[in-house]
């Protein structure tokens, strides 16, 4: 299960729809800041009859279980263990959602099932076309429901999940699925090199960083690292990659390039008005000096420069500026 912002109470519902005898291992990444206090299992374990913890690096997995994603640590899912790893942020988090449905994916194949709940941007919608490819089963909440709609509408947009469920019914819907495997539909395709490759990135594998990038060169730097991106098309869903891992779908990649705009404009704010003042300065110095064309000049100088940051104050803090920033946290 994956979810961002608003998506808690939704997984919360399921989670207590579900029996205690549940026979299946359920993982839960939700994003949470990286310096937050770790309260979000005690929050879960409320009203769930399954027992909910943070996942610990190597645990075995078990059936009738809820593994949550610590924070600032992707969740993986490897060789019948959990892996948490502080691999490269996925589309602007970490923990990210992309990782945990892809190793699901590589790991288990056709057992999988995702379901993506509420949130901003675009994060879950490439790890549930990697179970998808791999015979899974995808479930998304109806975004008409959905408290923040993106996650879930780029989801039913570039995944064409098996079910788009109102929270209602998708406890009923997993039960069902679980306990009736062999109705399942769907072919378990080969594991692509790519898929595992990314897979291995989230764990930190150097050799995995270190391997040709898929996709192509874009003209774009990665937000995190300023690194190279490269562009990957699957489908209709374009996603990006720099060379150290760091991952993006491209609302998420819009989204970082607005805080990159947000903070180069602060900068710039910040330079000129330093600039302004030291002009400033410089005119009073030369008045002191009774050097008037001096004076003159620093004055006009300061002048020019105070307009130009008043421009991008004005850019900044206009009314109908639309956001320029995508945090969901």
């Amino acid at each position: 299960m994956g979810a961002s912002a608003g998506g808690i109470p939704p997984i919360q519902r399921v989670l207590s729809a579900l029996p205690s005898d549940f026979p299946a291992s359920i993982f839960v990444t939700i994003h949470t800041a990286a310096e937050g206090p770790r309260l979000l299992s005690d929050v879960l374990s409320r009203t769930s009859a399954l027992p909910v913890a943070y996942a610990v690096d190597g645990d075995s997995i078990r059936k009738s279980r809820v593994y949550l994603a610590p924070p600032d640590r992707h969740m993986l899912i490897r060789d019948g263990a959990v892996k948490v790893t502080a691999g490269p942020r996925e589309n602007r988090h970490r923990p990210a959602i992309d990782p945990l449905f892809r190793s699901a994916a590589t790991a288990c194949g056709s057992r999988v099932i995702a379901v993506l709940f509420s949130g901003l941007l675009d994060d879950g919608t490439a790890g549930m076309k990697a179970v998808t490819a791999q015979g899974g089963v995808t479930i998304v909440q109806d975004p008409d429901e959905a408290r923040f709609s993106s996650m879930p509408e780029n989801a039913v947009r570039n995944d064409s999940p098996r079910y788009v469920l109102p929270v209602r019914q998708i406890a009923a819907t997993l039960i069902d699925l679980v306990l009736n495997r062999s109705q399942r539909q769907g072919s378990e395709d080969q594991l692509n090199s790519d898929l595992t490759n990314e897979v291995k990135i989230a764990e930190i594998d150097l050799s995995a960083v270190a391997r040709d990038k898929p996709g192509t060169p874009a003209p774009y730097s990665c937000p995190e690292c300023n690194g190279a991106l490269w562009e990957v098309r699957e489908g209709e869903l374009l996603r990006f990659r720099c060379r150290v891992g760091h991952a993006y779908g491209s609302e998420s990649l819009l989204a970082s390039k607005n805080d990159e705009l947000e903070t180069a404009l602060w900068t710039a704010l910040r330079t000129l008005e330093e600039k302004a003042a030291l002009h400033r300065r410089l005119s009073e110095h030369a008045t002191r000096r009774r050097n008037v064309r001096a004076a003159k000049h620093f004055q006009q100088s300061a002048d020019q420069v105070h307009q130009q940051a008043q421009s991008i104050r004005h850019l900044l803090l206009q009314d109908e500026q639309p956001p320029l920033t995508g945090t969901e946290d």
